[in-house]
């Protein structure tokens, strides 16, 4: 099989244009980031609101979940150099303009905002970068697996993953692991009326959990479009470190002095949770 080099796409500047999808969430605006940085890619950064707040390319921007847990994520778009490019994951026709004369594309798609929509949105990615006959699609989705059928945030990804094997495009499955600052969203760490600081955590105690950094998964979506022939035709699941409940909790003691009651879980309340959405969704799916 001959795979191509990513370097043969003509472009602005001799540069091959990697369309980057959810340019302004946690997982796009990482591999924005970091392919702009290399330098040698263009990049397209897609949303679906590019005169919005996020896609000014300010500073810093907000990013909720809940109204009370905010996470602050460094995304400099325009700025950096990157052309904000306007589409609809549910329009496919949007996608084919989006994706028109491009190498390669970062495909991402949000539960939370599609619910069971989300498959749809990920096939429409796939068959977009078929007709366009990209070169490689980079896809960032649920491993293979039999549990990702039946978990709610996980299952949709599943549904276009198994699209996606089907579909002939040259890709590379993309899956991260929870990510470390999870801990601090869906109310898993919270400070009680008495003072006292809580963690709720549906995991059990000295179990280890696979983790990685959202800032860190740009590095590793650069290094599958920079070595197409290791990479197309691959999975890549992320994982930076194995840290257990324990040890997340004696970190936080260490920095900060709290001391932190910890309510624990079985492995049977943690699997009784798989439908619930904002419990499986801080695995990051």
């Amino acid at each position: 099989m001959n795979t191509p080099t990513p370097f043969r796409t003509p472009s602005p500047g001799n540069k091959p244009i990697i369309a980057v999808c959810g340019a302004t969430g946690l997982q796009g605006g990482s591999v924005v980031n970091h392919l702009l940085r290399d330098g040698r890619f263009a990049v397209r950064a897609l949303t679906r609101k590019p005169t919005s707040f996020r896609a000014k390319g300010r500073d810093v921007f907000f990013y909720s979940i809940r109204p009370k847990m905010t996470l602050i994520l460094l995304v400099e778009l325009v700025r950096a150099g990157a052309i904000v490019v306007e589409a609809d994951f549910g329009n496919v026709s949007s996608l084919y303009n989006a994706f028109e004369g491009c190498y390669g594309a970062f495909g991402n798609t949000d539960y939370f905002e599609a619910f069971e929509e989300e498959a749809q949105h990920g096939i429409n990615i796939v068959n977009a970068a078929k007709a366009m006959k990209l070169k490689h699609l980079v896809m960032s989705t649920t491993p293979l697996v039999e549990l990702a059928k039946d978990v709610a945030v996980a299952k949709y990804k599943y549904q276009a993953h198994i699209h996606l094997k089907k579909s002939g495009v040259p890709h590379t499955g993309f899956s991260p692991t929870f990510y470390f600052g999870n801990v601090f969203l869906f109310d898993m760490l919270t400070k009680g009326a008495n003072g006292n600081w809580v963690m709720k955590f549906p995991f059990p105690y000295d179990v280890p959990i696979a983790c990685t950094s959202p800032k860190d998964i740009g590095a590793y979506v650069l290094a599958a479009f920079a070595n197409p022939s290791e990479w197309i035709g691959k999975d890549m699941w992320i994982c930076n470190e194995l840290v257990s409940l324990r040890q997340f909790v004696e970190t936080f003691t260490e920095i900060t002095g709290f001391n932190v009651k910890v309510y624990e879980s079985t492995r049977e309340d943690f699997f009784a949770l798989k439908d619930e959405p904002f419990v499986v969704g801080i695995w990051g799916w």
